[in-house]
Parts: structure tokens; sequence; C-alpha cells
């Protein structure tokens, strides 16, 4: 297990592990659509079908294990670093991430240590920080490509990747931010506190109730982010306040 530390965190503080896309920024318009693209047809060149039989291969390893990768890992003997080179090359990248003044703003007064938890690649999540202008911000990223555990990828939801990362960054209370619902429900046993993010463009799930393994459930990041903030600050309970006590 590898991390990328991009300035020195702060030891016994509260630790935000953050997930990248549709966390932090807007990815299902442009970016993951590409992305899946990428990979059908890298799945179609590889196992010579085609791109519609690709497709559905490419869905179904995601629903079972989590990431394509681990699928035409472990069915196909695919290099990691092939795969994930040939699917994220998204050469119009800069004009499909827009920063957000507000995140950053809020990220900057969030106390704590910020990390990036993320099934994307290292240099794909480093780029797309650098186009938020947050890359200052915070402290690590921990990327797929870093999740190897006992010789195994082992990205999310993996039940062994929560006690490693909070090896990584030792602290009083961890704090997962996260878009897909899956992702957090394994957290729930490993003393972590979850937020689920869900903004209204995904109606379903915006719509949905609260799982019981989901601490807390917003519409945006920078909403709890702020929320985080001032309960920190003010020491009040309520909202998210019992994630920072």
């Amino acid at each position: 297990m590898r991390i990328k530390f991009l300035k020195r965190p702060a030891a016994g503080k509260v630790c935000f592990w953050l997930d990248l896309d549709n966390t932090l920024h807007n990815a299902s318009k442009h970016i993951l659509p590409e992305i899946n693209e990428s990979m059908t047809q890298y799945v179609a060149g590889h196992l010579n079908i085609d791109p519609a039989q690709a497709s559905q291969l490419r869905n179904a390893y995601w629903l079972r294990y989590g990431a394509t990768l681990l699928g035409m890992m472990k069915h196909h003997d695919v290099c990691p670093q092939h795969f994930l080179k040939h699917t994220h090359v998204l050469p119009k990248l800069h004009e499909q991430v827009l920063p957000d003044p507000q995140m950053r703003h809020l990220l900057r007064r969030l106390p704590g240590n910020k990390i990036i938890l993320t099934n994307a690649p290292l240099e794909y999540a480093i780029r797309v920080l650098a186009l938020l202008r947050i890359q200052s911000l915070v402290h690590a990223v921990v990327a797929i490509d870093q999740m190897s555990i006992n010789g195994r990828l082992r990205p999310k939801p993996s039940g062994f990747l929560w006690p490693a990362v909070k090896r990584l960054v030792p602290a009083r209370k961890h704090v997962l931010f996260e878009d897909t619902a899956s992702h957090l429900k394994s957290v729930r046993s490993h003393q972590m506190k979850t937020v689920w993010v869900v903004p209204p463009r995904f109606p379903k799930q915006h719509k949905a109730g609260k799982p019981a393994h989901i601490d807390h459930k917003v519409a945006r990041f920078s909403q709890s982010a702020a929320w985080s903030f001032t309960l920190a600050q003010t020491g009040q309970a309520g909202s998210l306040g019992t994630l920072m006590r």
C-alpha cells in the first residue's frame, strides 16, 4: 500500500478521505462516459469481441469487483499499468474539469488532513487536482495503482482497504466522503464515519432515503465541508458535528 504525499500531514487530527470523481467535481457528463468508452474499446481489442459484448463485460466486472480492471486482471491476465494508461488518456480533460472557487475556499479552511482516495489512476488524479486548482490544498493521494495489499490490488469497496489506509495516516477520527453508496457500506465495521454525496443530477439516489450504513447524506461536498468547518470551530453538536468529535 502506497501513498503520494503532496505535503506533510498533521498527526492526530481528523482525516478526511475524499473520493474524486462525482464527489469533488462533476465527472458524469463528459469524463466518465469517455473513460467507459475507452475501457470498452480496450476490452474489445484485448479479447477480440464486438463493442456490445465488451460493454456488457466491462459493466459486469465493475458491478462484481468494484472496478473493471480487477475483472480484466482476474480473468484475462491484463497488466494493470497498461490498462490504466490506455483507458485514461483524456486529451480534452482541461476542457472538462472546471475549478470551483467555493470548494477551493472551503477546502482551504477545512481543518484536518484531506486525502484523495480514488479508484482512478494516480496520474489522472493529479491532473484533475491541478485543473481544479486544489492540489496545494490536499495532503496526499491514494489511487487505484497504489492500492496493492499483500501483492493484490484492493480498491474500493474492498474491506482490506480501510485498515490499510487508516494506518497510512493515523488520526483520532476518519471520515469518508463518497458518491458510491456501495463503497461506503464496507466502511461501517472499520470505525470510519461516512458521508454520501448525491447531487440532484442523480434524481433516484438524491430522492432516496439514507441507508443505515451511511451517517450523513448531502447534495454536494461544499455543503458538507461548510458544516464540518463551522461545527469544528464552534464545538456545537448536530448535523455533521458528530464527525468532528
